[in-house]
């Protein structure tokens, strides 16, 4: 069963093929992180939610870095096993779609 880290929220939109789907069961599946991988894409009306799989293959720090106009950045301590990483839309009602990069790492 995957764990779930902290939502990514952004205010934020390029292209990541597959699309990594907007719900659970449709998330890309990235693999196993083994150096910093980069995903550029977008979410906003018709598509408010990105979802990537992951797998930690052993424990220790993990590091995700969202940029958008500003940048947030997550770090934790995981144990090795599967795991979810979300970036939704902000919600503030402006309507237009949002470009974002996001960057997983084992830090």
């Amino acid at each position: 069963m995957p764990r779930f880290i902290d939502p990514l929220e952004s205010r934020l939109y390029l292209t990541i093929t597959p699309d990594p789907g907007d719900t659970f069961d449709t998330a890309n599946n990235t693999g196993t992180l083994y150096g910093a991988r980069e995903f550029s894409d977008a979410v906003g009306p018709g598509d408010s939610a990105d979802i990537l799989k992951f797998v930690m293959a052993s424990n220790g720090h993990f590091a995700a870095h969202l940029q958008v106009t500003a940048s947030e950045m997550i770090r934790k301590s995981l144990a090795s096993g599967r795991y979810l990483v979300r970036v939704v839309a902000n919600g503030n009602g402006e309507g237009g779609k949002g470009n974002y990069k996001l960057v997983l790492s084992p830090a």
